[in-house]
């Protein structure tokens, strides 16, 4: 960094700061929420979630930044809103779901297996 002299090599120029830590921020969150998903759903389940992050990055750059969102990105967006879902359970439309962690199905699982597993 002394070899190219630049002031902040740490902090970056002081006009891009803001833009920096938010990015920062933005990543930690984006991160956080990603292994969140993981405890929380299956790995398909989040894989899946995880597939659809540029169909929003491109939704939001659209309304925000006002890009352009052309056929051919509705179409692929369209797509992979259809297709994920199906990619973790593709069975998943004939049977319904009872996998849902809440705390009731928890407690019920945890005293399941206490019973089972409790001497005689």
């Amino acid at each position: 960094m002394k070899f190219h002299r630049i002031k902040d090599p740490w902090t970056g120029p002081s006009s891009v700061r803001l833009g920096l830590a938010l990015r920062g921020s933005f990543g930690v969150c984006t991160l956080g929420c990603g292994y969140f998903a993981l405890q929380q759903l299956g790995l398909g389940d989040a894989s899946a979630i995880g597939f659809l992050s540029p169909t929003f990055t491109g939704l939001l750059a659209f309304l925000i930044l006002k890009e352009p969102w052309t056929r051919t990105d509705f179409l692929a967006s369209l797509c992979a809103l259809v297709g994920s879902p199906s990619l973790p359970d593709p069975d998943s439309s004939s049977k319904p779901r009872t996998s849902l962690r809440t705390p009731k199905t928890v407690v019920l699982k945890f005293r399941q297996r206490s019973a089972i597993s409790a001497p005689s």
